[in-house]
């Protein structure tokens, strides 16, 4: 072989072998990546999540999975599609199976369990969210091994124990929401360590404490810190470099807790912020002028808190507001002149949208400044005291979906332009005022009113009829116009007002006959026609109303049999027809109206047996002042009784007893034919029953107690003073409170008079002092208890008292 030949087939040899090796390595990668894909695919299908999917295609082209170039799943994202029913258990996923995962999103899906240990293997991981599922228990330990998180939502789940520490260790995370579970204890300072984030979401948890220094020194990076709905206390973070740690933050929620003093003077240097709320803490005195500096502020709620004093004219420069509460406070005036009024600076909130001031102690004329706010939709000004007339000018708010000026002192009628211009008017509340005149009639009324669903005019003075205009408003699903002067025939076109599920008359002058017409309003789940002077038979096409849940048509003069049909109403739960003329008899059906269930058939002319059937779910029942007759044991089936009234009847055989009805708080069956003892209540006072367990225990206490005023009666009969043979003094400490115990007895009888003392040396030497005069009134009120006279000697006793000089000391006597 020539040496040309031996050196090109030493070439092909080792071109050969590297495209051997070259194979041997692509094949070695390509069975390893099918191992993972075929370890991943198993693993997927363990779950049953993708039972459905399956038909043969790789797991990479399954819904919610996303592969990387080499197949293997880096991505398992739920959040968009809707799975019917629970996903089970989380783990039930081998997170073994996905070295490679880097985000794992499965929300609202229902999961149930804990976070297995396993999920500490995902390395790569760093977006993470298992909200709003059933998921319990705490973290586990290695949720410190996810140091690659950026994203963490744990939100709505029912997670115990104290806030995970584990999170600290995500140098990168930006986003934590650990809100609506049930942590307990203090927020970690070591919170503070997590420079990165931009949002810390613990609303809604059990949280206490004060809120940690570290958290607000170290976060300047955050934009949004909601601590709402815990148990946090103590003032509200008010360091001196507040603006500096908070340069980003918009959003700032703390309400729902216990913060208290005052609001910080630091936190209007927090000039990024566009949301502050702080409603229903134990935040008091002014509300601070300093608040207008917070210039970019477009959300304000103060609400429920202890602010006194007026509404800042500064608040007038917060030209970005557009929500603005304070409401259920203690706020007035003067601002500035008129007392209780709003600051004319009002004028300049153009672009307020909602502006809520309800149940404070404002006063005055309502504020026509609001008028200048066109963008306003939600206007609440109820339960002030608000004096004169509805300005005319609050027809020109045109954009109003909620208006409630209830429960001031407003008079005159209803100005037309309200009835006219606000067409986009959801919610009308004008109820609890002195308003009076007919209700608006506009023939127009309909085409105002397009929108409205809610008409709340009740506790006024309104008289005449109810306008037929009324019932073209077909939104209308609560029509509210209870104690009125309303008179005449309630009107059988409201039939037409088809929407309407709550319809309230009562307290009325209406006359006449209940229409008939009523029962074709399917829609109807309450109606109170209560108290008025209707009369006539009630309308068996009451039974239609399928979804009627309360009927009151008490204090009539309505009369006749109680229709058959209202028995058999499934959804009726409350039932009030006392005070009538009804007669015949009651069906045993209604004994299982829906429970709980309430029955007042009282006052009226009803007869026959008392029968219900069993079960019976019915928790009230009042058949009082009635002719019924029959045993009275027809009523021991319903065991769900909480209140019993059958008195003035004729029913016969043995007494009830509490102990029939395990709930009971109130029986009365006076005024029958009953045998044995009965348990009546006359004057109705509530009775509750006491359990034998209870008597027990009362019974042990009660003993120990008598053995204790044994102890302190021994004591006090051994430590006798100087001051007088009759004079008996105890002296008993609790800490800084001296006790003197006072005890007179005459024969069987003991009075116990507890009364403090400042210093027992005053008192031993002002006893001393006083000893004879003390002794003079002994003898007389020695002489007045033999007499029997015991108030006189209790009288005696505390001048005797007031005579030593202290007011309070009662001094024990034995006679």
């Amino acid at each position: 072989m020539c040496p040309n030949s031996s050196k090109n087939l030493t070439v092909h040899m080792h071109n050969f072998t590297y495209v051997l090796m070259m194979l041997i390595s692509v094949l070695a990668k390509t069975s390893a990546n099918d191992f993972h894909k075929s370890s991943e695919t198993k693993a997927l299908l363990a779950t049953n999540w993708w039972k459905d999917m399956y038909t043969g295609f790789g797991h990479c082209h399954w819904y919610a999975i996303t592969c990387n170039k080499a197949g293997s799943v880096i991505s398992i994202d739920f959040h968009r599609y809707y799975t019917e029913g629970s996903l089970g258990d989380l783990r039930s996923l081998d997170f073994v199976s996905f070295p490679n995962l880097e985000y794992l999103s499965i929300p609202n899906c229902k999961l149930e369990g804990n976070i297995p240990e396993q999920i500490g293997l995902l390395s790569n991981l760093t977006y993470l969210s298992l909200c709003s599922n059933h998921l319990t228990g705490t973290l586990p330990d290695s949720f410190t091994n996810l140091t690659r998180l950026e994203f963490l939502d744990l939100s709505n789940n029912n997670f115990t124990g104290i806030l995970p520490t584990q999170v600290v260790s995500y140098k990168n995370l930006y986003h934590l929401d650990l809100s609506r579970n049930n942590f307990i204890g203090q927020i970690p300072s070591s919170f503070g360590s997590m420079i990165n984030l931009t949002n810390l979401d613990l609303s809604a948890n059990q949280l206490n404490g004060s809120i940690p220094p570290a958290l607000i020194t170290n976060l300047h990076n955050l934009i949004k810190l909601d601590l709402s709905n815990n148990n946090l206390d103590g003032p509200i973070p008010s360091r001196a470099n507040l603006h500096v740690s908070f340069t980003s933050l918009r959003y700032l929620n703390l309400s729902h807790n216990n913060f208290n003093v005052i609001i910080p003077s630091q936190l209007v240097k927090l000039r990024s912020l566009t949301t502050v709320d702080l409603r229903q803490n134990q935040l008091m005195g002014s509300i601070p002028s300093y608040l207008d500096s917070m210039v970019n502020l477009t959300n304000l709620v103060l609400s429920r808190n202890n602010f006194t004093g007026f509404i800042p004219p500064a608040f007038g420069s917060m030209s970005n507001l557009s929500l603005l509460d304070l409401s259920d406070n203690n706020l007035d005036g003067p601002i500035p002149s008129s007392f209780g009024t709003l600051p004319d600076s009002f004028t300049n909130l153009t672009r307020l949208e909602f502006l809520d001031l309800s149940n404070n102690n404002f006063t005055g004329i309502l504020p026509t400044q609001v008028v200048s706010y066109k963008n306003l939709y939600h206007l609440d000004l109820s339960r002030n005291n608000f004096i004169g007339q509805i300005p005319s000018s609050f027809g020109s708010m045109i954009n109003l979906t909620n208006l409630d000026l209830s429960a001031n002192q407003l008079n005159g009628s209803i100005p037309p332009a309200l009835i006219t211009n606000l067409h986009n008017l959801i919610k009308l509340d004008l109820s609890n005022n002195n308003l009076d005149g007919p209700i608006p009639s506009r023939a127009n009324l309909h085409v105002s009113f397009t929108s409205l669903r809610y008409l709340n005019l009740s506790h006024n003075n309104f008289n005449v009829i109810i306008p037929s205009q009324l019932v073209k408003l077909r939104s209308l699903t609560t029509v509210d116009l209870r104690q009125n002067q309303l008179m005449g025939s309630i009107p059988s076109y409201l039939d037409s007002m088809v929407n309407l599920t709550n319809l309230v008359l009562s307290r009325n002058n209406f006359t006449g006959f209940i229409p008939p017409a009523f029962g074709s309003m399917s829609n109807l789940s309450l109606l109170d026609l209560s108290d008025n002077n209707l009369d006539g038979p009630i309308p068996s096409s009451f039974g239609n109303l399928s979804h009627l849940q309360f009927l009151n048509l008490a204090m009539n003069s309505i009369s006749g049999p109680i229709p058959l049909d209202i028995a058999y109403m499934k959804n009726l739960g409350h039932l009030d027809l006392h005070h009538n003329r009804l007669v015949g008899a009651i069906h045993p059906k209604f004994g299982k109206l829906l429970y709980p269930s309430y029955l007042d058939l009282s006052s009226n002319q009803l007869s026959g047996n008392m029968s219900f059937g069993n079960p019976c779910y019915l928790r009230h029942l009042d058949l009082s002042s009635n002719q019924m007759t029959g045993a009275i044991s027809s009523v021991r089936g319903c065991r769900n009784l909480e209140y019993l009234d059958i008195s003035g009847n004729h029913f016969v055989g043995k007494a009830l007893s509490y102990y029939d009805f395990p709930n009971i708080v109130f029986l009365n069956q006076s005024q029958n034919l009953t045998s044995g003892q009965s348990e009546t209540n006359e004057h109705k006072r509530r009775k509750q029953h006491v359990p034998p367990l209870a008597v027990f225990l009362l019974i042990m206490v009660g003993l120990w107690s008598i053995s204790q005023v044994c102890v302190v009666a021994f004591i006090f009969y051994s430590r006798k003073k100087a001051t007088t043979k009759k004079i008996k003094l105890e002296i008993t400490k609790h800490g800084d409170v001296t006790m003197v115990t006072h005890l007179l007895m005459n024969k069987s009888s003991f009075w116990f008079y507890f009364c403090k003392i400042k210093k027992l040396d005053d008192l031993v030497e002002t006893l001393t002092t006083h000893s004879k005069e003390a002794d003079s009134k002994l003898k007389e009120a020695k002489s007045l208890a033999r007499a029997g006279d015991l108030l006189a000697v209790e009288s005696v006793a505390k001048v005797n008292a007031e005579t030593i000089g202290e007011s309070h000391v009662v001094i024990i006597i034995t006679v």
